[in-house]
């Protein structure tokens, strides 16, 4: 792993049509890195060392529609042992030998036998190791001065591994330095199962009744608007905006949020509904 100057900014994307691809490209991204593809799919790269490609979305364009493409080792989460959030419930890096619980060489020689592990898996040496989660982005301070520490001591090892805080765009800037070749896929990643039980399908059928309701809050909220221009209420239309925005979230309007939450977007949508109400009986009076 060696440190590289920084170009244009790249964003890790979860994207799993082939139409991103194109799009990407043309809009002037280098490459870019998703995390959940089908866990066949993921131990057959894993196995072939295939988790880097050039994503070829279209015939037609050419060359100019492909972009290089990483798919991350750990989803985005730091990697076991590792995590120093607050809520992650693992030991902290002790470097103080005069302390019992003094344990920062085997931590160390730990992170060093993680990275080896999965450099086995790519065909570059530039090696991604996410840091963070859903939920463990609450205690930065603690999180950074953990991270600054294991950098120091990785380092000071001088092994083969070389740590640093980096950013996609210098991984992509390091990468195409190499100028190594890749594999060629021309298709989409779906569908994605992350097991043999739990495919992430049916987004556009899963709680039809969930989907029916918010699309009758959304033309209700557009209704209210309109007819609050012309009578100039005073009533505050954020709930419904809100409602229908938060029901855009990739676990609402998708259906895969769990049963409890499900319930309390209807409650949000419902309320909503019933204190923008006001709007529309002053105007039609």
């Amino acid at each position: 792993m060696r440190p590289a100057p920084c170009g244009m900014a790249d964003r890790p994307l979860r994207s799993l049509t082939r139409t991103r691809a194109p799009l990407f490209s043309q809009m002037g991204y280098d490459g870019f890195m998703f995390g959940r593809l089908d866990y066949q799919d993921k131990r057959h790269r894993l196995d072939r060392r295939e988790m880097e490609m050039i994503w070829q979305g279209s015939e037609s364009i050419g060359p100019k529609g492909n972009i290089f493409t990483h798919a991350l080792y750990n989803t985005y989460s730091a990697p076991s042992g590792f995590c120093f959030d607050i809520l992650c419930g693992e030991a902290p890096l002790v470097d103080d030998e005069q302390s019992p619980e003094y344990n920062i060489k085997d931590k160390i020689t730990e992170f060093i036998g993680y990275v080896k592990g999965q450099a086995e898996y790519y065909t570059s040496n530039n090696i991604i190791i996410t840091m963070g989660g859903d939920f463990t982005y609450q205690d930065a301070s603690y999180y950074f001065k953990s991270l600054d520490k294991l950098l120091r001591y990785v380092n000071k090892r001088q092994e083969s591994v070389y740590a640093f805080y980096s950013t996609p765009s210098c991984y992509l800037k390091a990468v195409n330095a190499q100028n190594l070749n890749y594999t060629v896929k021309t298709d989409d990643f779906f569908p994605y199962c992350s097991d043999n039980h739990a495919c992430w399908t049916g987004y556009f059928t899963s709680r039809p009744t969930t989907k029916y309701f918010e699309r009758l809050a959304f033309r209700f909220s557009q209704v209210a608007k309109q007819l609050d221009t012309q009578i100039n209420s005073q009533t505050d239309l954020a709930p419904i905006k809100e409602a229908v925005g938060i029901m855009q979230h990739h676990d609402a309007i998708t259906g895969t949020e769990k049963q409890h939450v499900a319930y309390d977007y209807a409650r949000i949508v419902f309320s909503a509904i019933n204190e923008t109400h006001n709007v529309t009986e002053e105007a039609l009076k």
